[in-house]
């Protein structure tokens, strides 16, 4: 995160591009992470219903 926030930085310049990537990103992120979770929520209960 920290990496991508300098990233940003160094080739944009702009505080403003860099905060609004960075929380994109990490919002990006968290979606990701939770679409995992519930994808792994429902392939357990799958997994259940067929023992």
């Amino acid at each position: 995160m920290c990496t991508n926030a300098l990233v940003v930085y160094c080739v944009s310049q702009s505080v403003r591009r860099t905060i609004v990537t960075t929380l994109a990103v990490s919002f990006l992120l968290q979606l990701a992470y939770f679409g995992s979770l519930l994808f792994l929520v429902w392939r357990a209960g799958c997994d259940r219903r067929t023992v």
